[in-house]
């Protein structure tokens, strides 16, 4: 052992606690199982350290003649696990490394502190997250005196390492005077965990009157969320309706059914989810606002349309704001109705134009439904495989879904016997099969070389068959509304009728 530290770390005030003795065989057990303001004496002696011993709580630490023995001085022998740690006192603790030669050390690292900060606020501003915090706690005044490496002494051998040093702070004080002081060397790792609530506008792009119908006392209505895409990214979307009734009325169900009103007739109401009200108003005064949510969701892109929440219960609170049983006015026995209509500006829309821009499109044909082997001419009977590829690497948007809702076919050959092939696909063909793979931003489309789809005729031994799609992609390019655009894409192959 060629050189070695003693350590004086006053780190904190004294705080009466158990006073516990330590062994070489027994000290990781006696730290781990001391608690706040217990004192641990170390027995003189070498103690071997193969991880840092964990500080976790507050402690005094005498040690005149332990040494902790370690590979070298950038293995920590003591790391402060939080503040309780951080505020323990180390004092006359020795730590050495074989091999090394006093005062070559450039500088000493024994010690290291891992922290957890603590979030006092966040601000989101320039596409930025700013965190608040302070973390002055975990860099003050922690020194060490007259630290020695063997015959080497800082204070005398090392003075430009030293860190004390004196200075002013206006004409007020002198904010440092300790000239012969070492700084502890300690290396601070510190980490911030918060929970951020970031909440986005859904509804400013969203227009709603509101009708509420109920006799016996005014309601008021207003949709407070429009989530478009919440439950799958896509067309199943998330809308809340905040409904107020004067106390000491109270929605009393806690769900039912909402429907679509359908344009042919004003009463004719088409089921589509049910909704979910919040738990009912209580300890109200007479014409306090009772405030209560109504949860449903929507299957559609296009939300525009005349909804109803038919079969609200209306009833009065329990009790009054004095705990006494609520006095209730006659009302209506009827459940109430609620009707609005929604207006998304026509954010579904479809916009045809060309997608170059936007979608590298391409279209081959494969002998497999592996695709993996490309292939053009096939036998009647026979299965072929149509592959669509919408790329979106080089403009960057972002695909939702990408489907094809029209097939027309042409061929070189005589197919007024078999006019009527696919046509329109957009609502589902017992003839056709597509599958989009949002990870290869990819359509696969099974076809059977059938004589319907080939114009077989037995005056030609084969035909040239050009099959076009028209291609619907759900997309958002960052512009705060969600697209969908058409375009449409071709495939020629050759089939063999005999």
């Amino acid at each position: 052992m060629q050189f070695q530290s003693t350590v004086l770390a006053a780190l904190a005030a004294y705080v009466t606690g158990a006073e516990l003795s330590a062994t070489r065989g027994d000290f990781q057990q006696v730290f781990a199982n001391a608690v706040n303001g217990d004192t641990i004496t170390l027995e003189a002696g070498e103690y071997a350290t193969s991880e840092p011993i964990v500080l976790d709580k507050k402690l005094i630490i005498k040690g005149d003649g332990a040494l902790f023995v370690v590979s070298d001085l950038a293995a920590p022998v003591f790391a402060f696990g939080n503040m309780e740690g951080y505020s323990s006192t180390l004092n006359g603790l020795s730590v050495g490394t074989p091999g090394a030669e006093a005062c070559d050390l450039a500088e000493p690292y024994a010690l290291r502190a891992n922290f957890s900060i603590e979030i006092t606020g966040a601000t989101v501003a320039n596409n930025k997250v700013n965190l608040q915090t302070d973390v002055g706690v975990w860099h003050n005044e922690r020194k060490l005196n007259d630290f020695y490496f063997a015959d080497c002494h800082y204070a005398v051998d090392h003075p430009a390492k030293m860190s004390g040093g004196r200075g002013a702070m206006g004409r007020v004080h002198t904010c440092s005077s300790d000239e012969d002081d070492l700084r502890l060397a300690v290396t601070h790792e510190g980490n911030a965990v918060t929970n951020l609530l970031i909440q986005i506008d859904t509804v400013r792009n969203v227009a709603a009157t509101i009708n509420a119908k109920y006799k016996s006392a005014d309601i008021g209505a207003a949709i407070n969320l429009v989530d478009v895409g919440f439950f799958d990214g896509w067309n199943h979307s998330k809308i809340r309706l905040e409904i107020h009734l004067p106390a000491p009325f109270t929605i009393i169900n806690t769900e039912g059914v909402v429907g679509r009103v359908e344009e042919s007739s004003e009463s004719e109401v088409s089921a589509l989810s049910s909704y979910i009200v919040d738990a009912s108003c209580n300890e109200q005064a007479i014409g306090d606002g009772c405030i209560q949510n109504v949860v449903f969701d929507i299957i559609a892109c296009d939300l525009i349309g005349e909804y109803s929440l038919d079969k609200l219960m209306i009833a009065c609170q329990e009790t009054d704001e004095n705990d006494n049983p609520a006095k209730c006015p006659n009302i209506d026995s009827a459940p109430a109705t609620v009707q609005f209509f929604i207006d998304t500006n026509s954010f579904c829309e479809v916009e045809e134009f060309e997608l170059d821009a936007l979608f590298d499109l391409s279209i081959e044909v494969y002998d497999s439904e592996a695709y993996d082997s490309p292939e053009t001419v096939f036998d009647l009977g026979s299965m072929s495989y149509r592959q669509i590829t919408i790329d979106t690497s080089a403009s960057g948007v972002s695909l939702y879904n990408a489907e094809v809702i029209y097939v027309k076919r042409t061929t070189d050959g005589d197919c007024s016997s078999f006019e009527g092939y696919l046509g329109d696909v957009s609502d589902g063909n017992p003839d056709f099969t597509q599958t989009y793979d949002p990870a290869a931003q990819t359509i696969s489309m099974p076809h059977q070389v059938r004589a319907q789809m080939a114009c077989a005729t037995s005056d030609r031994t084969g035909n040239a068959i050009t099959m076009n799609y028209t291609v619907l992609d759900d997309y958002d390019d960052g512009s705060a509304r969600r697209s969908r655009s058409l375009d449409g894409m071709t495939s020629v192959m050759r089939a063999r009728l005999r």
